[in-house]
């Protein structure tokens, strides 16, 4: 009978130390406020993005225009570009991005495009002022996901947000 109650209390106690979440904990995916703080605080070391689903969306927009600089995090290893370092709210859009991506299908080693900027459409590569890019940016997608959010995501994810815009990620 002590043995049954010994490894009772044993399974007690190892179900109840995998259900606690640690915000350092980078293999996992993070909560939004988490991986935020991570970003903030360059401690976000994991090489892909963490799978985010729409459910996270609303509370990565309240990101999108923060312009504090981020110079760790995850980039797409397939380009050969380097941007540097990256405002926090074009980030989050990003994140949006590979969200919307992801499930129509669409997007390139688990990112949404090779880098988190923008470049104008039919120009190849000619980034654009990062000022003026993200506001018309970030008002796009706000506008995509109120617009939006009473539909079933998968009702409106193949739309994407910068269609009316002269922007496309890079």
């Amino acid at each position: 009978m002590r043995i049954c109650n010994i490894l009772l209390i044993l399974v007690i106690c190892v179900s109840i130390s995998s259900c606690q979440k640690d915000e350092s904990d980078t293999s996992g995916s993070p909560d939004v406020e988490a991986f935020i703080k991570q970003l903030k605080s360059g401690k976000y070391d994991a090489m892909a993005l963490p799978e985010f689903t729409y459910h996270d969306i609303p509370a990565l927009l309240e990101y999108r225009d923060k312009t504090q600089l981020i110079s760790e995090y995850p980039v797409n290893p397939i380009s050969s570009f380097w941007g540097g370092e990256c405002e926090l709210g074009t980030y989050a859009l990003w994140i949006i991005e590979s969200i919307r991506v992801r499930a129509i299908g669409s997007n390139t080693m688990g990112f949404p495009s090779q880098n988190p900027i923008f470049e104008l459409k039919g120009e190849g590569m000619q980034l654009v002022p990062k000022k003026e890019s993200h506001r018309i940016a970030s008002d796009a997608y706000y506008n995509w996901w109120i617009t939006n959010k009473h539909n079933h995501f998968y009702e409106f994810c193949h739309i994407d947000p910068l269609a009316d815009t002269n922007f496309r990620w890079h």
